[in-house]
């Protein structure tokens, strides 16, 4: 007499099924996460495109000048940063504005940063901070880390802060505190400060060496640079392993790329090339551009191009090679 009773799945055999889904969800997960990494950096790319070609248009507009990172001329907070100098070009983010509660223009993290602010912000802005690179190095150890700085030591987020996370190239803009608002001039107090183009006029594209080359927006991570990049900047050390390992740059010809960051982001060593003659290696001592031979090790962007001629691509000076 045959059972009409269903045959289950035994022990082994339900553990057999279980284990290989974990194998399966092991393999799979990080390749998710690599996926969702890549369509953000995707997304990257696109917002640093759009901002470049908004400063594009914007040096159209005026006699073929970039923009200044910070100038005088906000009736709150008496400065108007490069991302409020472009707005009208792109027409993303507008909802940061100054108010009481924040003081001036280039403070995000108040209310202002809550509202939408676009193509101003990196998708993957909420990633932490490494606290040590691959090769050990702590971010402490970081060439313009100040122990007094609270913000310097940061590598995560507070809860709903959203902060401007992509700066324009310092070297090409002269710095507002350096200008005179009264006489448009460069203030006595700041003479002999590093280099001609502290406290003389921004970059006109006609002008520069290598459009293709030169760095106009990069991957930075809130704390003040916000609103500037730097070859030995912090906050563009910091922003190294933003996409999986990769960062993203637009230059001043319009077009935008992703490169692999460094993996020694918060090394402190300097690498000098004696080979450079003395007028090059002046140039590379400007305030912009840090300090002269100090490059961030294993960047193809390098801080100033002649200290680093291997560099695909630059942040000054602005004559290039």
């Amino acid at each position: 007499m045959k059972s009409n009773v269903a045959k289950g799945f035994t022990l082994i055999e339900l553990l057999v099924v279980i284990a290989i889904i974990a194998i399966l969800a092991a393999i799979l997960f990080p390749v998710f996460a690599q996926a969702k990494g890549a369509a953000k950096k995707t997304t990257s790319l696109s917002n640093v495109k759009q901002l470049a070609l908004g400063h594009i248009m914007y040096a159209n507009d005026y006699d073929d000048a970039l923009c200044r990172t910070l100038a005088w001329g906000n009736p709150v907070g008496g400065l108007i940063q490069w991302e409020e100098a472009i707005f009208p070009y792109v027409k993303t983010g507008g909802n940061k504005k100054s108010d009481g509660d924040d003081g001036d223009p280039y403070n995000t993290n108040g209310k202002a940063a809550q509202g939408d602010v676009g193509i101003f912000v990196s998708p993957s802005f909420m990633n932490p901070a490494r606290t040590r690179d691959d090769r050990g190095n702590a971010l402490s150890s970081s060439p313009g880390f100040s122990a007094s700085n609270p913000d310097h030591a940061r590598t995560t987020m507070r809860a709903g802060e959203k902060l401007f996370s992509y700066g324009m190239n310092q070297a090409l803009s002269s710095i507002f505190w350096a200008i005179d608002p009264n006489t448009g001039q460069q203030q006595s107090w700041t003479a002999g400060w590093g280099g001609p183009d502290l406290g003389g006029p921004s970059a006109t594209l006609s002008s520069l060496g290598a459009v293709a080359s030169t760095v106009l927006i990069g991957d930075t991570w809130g704390n003040f640079a916000l609103t500037s990049a730097m070859g030995d900047d912090l906050s563009w050390r910091k922003a190294q392993s933003r996409y999986n390992g990769m960062v993203t740059i637009a230059l001043c010809d319009g077009h935008a790329a992703s490169i692999k960051g460094s993996s020694s982001e918060y090394d402190s060593s300097t690498q000098k090339n004696l080979t450079i003659d003395a007028e090059k290696a002046k140039v590379c001592a400007t305030y912009f551009t840090g300090d002269a031979g100090r490059e961030l090790p294993g960047s193809p962007v390098a801080a100033c191009a002649p200290m680093n001629p291997n560099a695909k691509y630059w942040f000054g000076p602005r004559s290039g090679r």
